[in-house]
């Protein structure tokens, strides 16, 4: 469940910083104060060249991504369990038919 509150604190802060960058491009094209329009092109060209994203030190991003192959790994595994208990012989039937020999 923690996963779960973490991937969509992450998958929406993300949203958010590329909602920002639309924002903060509008904004730029109705100001006219040359302060505040040289800050808002810095601010636009920093959210260009990096993306907003979360990370687990790099490795892989912390979106619904990572919960999408958590899942399919996890069934991945579950469907070969399955098929190797269906493979292996269940020794711990009685089989003691007589095989065509009658008994008297």
């Amino acid at each position: 469940m923690k996963l779960l509150v973490l991937l969509f604190a992450c998958t929406t802060c993300t949203e958010e910083g590329s909602r920002t960058a639309f924002l903060v491009h509008k904004i730029l094209t109705k100001t006219r104060d040359p302060e505040l329009r040289e800050e808002l092109q810095i601010f636009s060209l920093q959210l260009l060249h990096r993306k907003v994203q979360f990370t687990a030190c790099g490795f892989f991003p912390l979106d619904f991504s990572l919960l999408y192959s958590i899942v399919g790994a996890v069934t991945t595994y579950l469907v070969i369990l399955i098929q190797f208990q269906l493979a292996v012989p269940n020794t711990n039937r009685n089989e003691t038919t007589s095989h065509g020999r009658g008994t008297a």
